[in-house]
């Protein structure tokens, strides 16, 4: 949000247009929604603006449009380093706890050779320079293995959503 705004609590974000990239972005927009409203904010006293980007939703509490913006981590800080005067205009005010971040997966009609290897490539690149260098490219430190219980979180915090907001859809496009 803008440093020059009097906001201190949740609560003061009460009527306020708030501006998210979609619907179903889940870190900036379903965690973002689901912390206020665990926090006692009645967003259906809000006028939500769902503007297509990340960046949109930054920019459009910088110019002025909306009081706050859900985004995450990494769009906030590419935007930063582009345009770091956002930075003197706006702050976080408040972080979500995090989950674990996207995942890889393959059809069941990839011969499984193929994704064992294409496996390999991506758990090895932090291990070597050009590695490295894609890995920085694509604002990531390392790949690692995981399973269904490593997503485990996401699931129960889909659930938790869902029950909070049942008349939303969920990624999947399903409704709960």
């Amino acid at each position: 949000m803008r440093r020059d705004v009097n906001v201190l609590t949740v609560d003061d974000l009460k009527g306020c247009d708030l501006s998210f990239p979609a619907p179903t972005a889940l870190a900036a927009t379903m965690m973002t929604k689901y912390y206020l409203k665990t926090l006692g904010l009645n967003l259906s006293d809000n006028t939500l603006h769902y503007v297509g980007s990340q960046e949109s939703a930054i920019m459009n509490v910088y110019m002025g449009k909306t009081l706050a913006a859900g985004t995450w981590p990494l769009p906030w800080e590419l935007l930063l380093k582009a345009r770091p005067e956002l930075s003197e205009a706006l702050e976080v005010k408040w972080l979500t706890s995090p989950l674990v971040n996207n995942g890889l997966v393959a059809r069941n009609d990839i011969p499984a050779e193929h994704v064992k290897q294409v496996l390999q490539v991506l758990l090895d690149l932090h291990n070597h320079d050009e590695g490295r260098k894609i890995l920085e490219g694509i604002h990531i430190s390392r790949f690692d293995t995981a399973s269904d219980v490593t997503y485990l979180p996401v699931q129960n915090f889909l659930e938790n959503y869902a029950r909070l907001f049942p008349d939303e859809k969920l990624p999947t496009g399903e409704r709960r």
